[in-house]
């Protein structure tokens, strides 16, 4: 399962993610948000890892965080991408949030489905909503692109 073209394309869709990220971001933004989704990834998954059995190698609670990132970032901009229509509503960042969670959740369980890292059932899918969910809601205050706009953007 370790092989090393599985890590080597984690490593690379991570580089272009954070990469992304820095073309509207600032960097201190960009660090802070891998941060914190990377600390809650890694913690969250060695709590699952004790509660609820799997594997426990080194490499692979280093490659999870990474993975959580990836999912997390790319599901935001794929939730802002779909309600973007509906921008101007009150309740638009919640919104994001929700779809974005729904959207990671799914895609790391069809990843586990792919690549059998542990056994799907709800007790996984409740940890992984909890990680998306936390890194989410703690991610997005540094996510926001805060610099002054003018009338005629």
């Amino acid at each position: 399962m370790n092989t090393w073209y599985y890590e080597l394309s984690l490593l690379l869709a991570a580089a272009a993610t954070f990469l992304s990220l820095l073309r509207r971001l600032p960097l201190q933004n960009v660090l802070l948000a891998t941060c914190i989704i990377g600390l809650i990834a890694a913690a969250l998954e060695r709590l699952r890892t004790r509660f609820l059995g799997g594997a426990t190698d080194g490499l692979l609670l280093w490659t999870l965080p990474m993975l959580w990132l990836v999912l997390i970032i790319n599901s935001r901009r794929l939730a802002r991408f779909i309600l973007r229509r509906w921008r101007q509503s009150r309740l638009y960042g919640f919104v994001v949030i929700g779809v974005a969670s729904i959207l990671a959740v799914l895609f790391d369980l069809a990843l586990e489905w792919q690549f059998a890292i542990r056994v799907i059932d709800w007790r996984n899918a409740v940890f992984s909503a909890l990680i998306a969910l936390l890194s989410l809601f703690l991610a997005t205050p540094a996510l926001l692109d805060k610099s002054a706009r003018t009338k005629s953007e």
